[in-house]
């Protein structure tokens, strides 16, 4: 919560919501400008695990929402960090029902869709093409080889992603060259 806090300050001009997912100090967030009308938030649970010992990756994961508004027309964000093994980033039945619980729940939502996130996917995997259903990948679209940093030193180079609903205009999108971490920043430029 204390680096959440500490990148708010870094960006005056957003507003910052915050989702624990273990305890009240770590989850997940969203910085959005204060040009976008924020109408409500929340979270819906994707994997919940009841016997999480209280330390490791296999803590129950949430996906965070916000409903917003821009030039009269309603679209939601979603923010997740999908489920982590330590075993690669392959398909399994957990991240599989996972995949299932974000589509149902984008399904209940009358209005556009950014889905986007650290989802430890890779591309080829029945759980993305599930979550792209519909959507715009935009990974697959503009030929992303890498979301990794230098920081990062093993082999797997795809970790995170944005899909858009199809009636969402992409401006551009694009992997950036900071490295803040082992996940490089994504961009994404867009219109309703």
């Amino acid at each position: 919560m204390k680096a959440f806090s500490e990148l708010h300050t870094l960006l005056p001009e957003h507003d910052a919501y915050f989702q624990p997912t273990v305890g009240k100090a770590y989850g997940i967030g969203i910085y959005i400008s204060k040009k976008i009308n924020v109408i409500s938030n929340g979270y819906h649970m994707i994997y919940e695990n009841l016997n999480y010992p209280g330390h490791g990756p296999t803590h129950s994961r949430l996906l965070q929402w916000l409903k917003c508004s821009l030039n009269n027309k309603i679209f939601y964000v979603l923010n997740i960090h999908g489920l982590w093994n330590g075993m690669g980033k392959t398909d399994t039945e957990a991240r599989i029902n996972q995949s299932k619980k974000i589509r149902e729940f984008m399904e209940t939502l009358n209005a556009l869709v950014i889905l986007c996130g650290d989802l430890n996917l890779r591309p080829d995997t029945e759980s993305i093409r599930i979550l792209g259903k519909n959507m715009d990948n935009l990974i697959k679209k503009y030929n992303i080889k890498s979301t990794r940093t230098n920081l990062y030193l093993k082999n797997e180079k795809f970790a995170d992603y944005i899909f858009t609903s199809q009636g969402i205009k992409v401006g551009n999108f694009k992997v950036m060259d900071d490295v803040v971490s082992d996940h490089a920043p994504l961009f994404l430029d867009f219109k309703l």
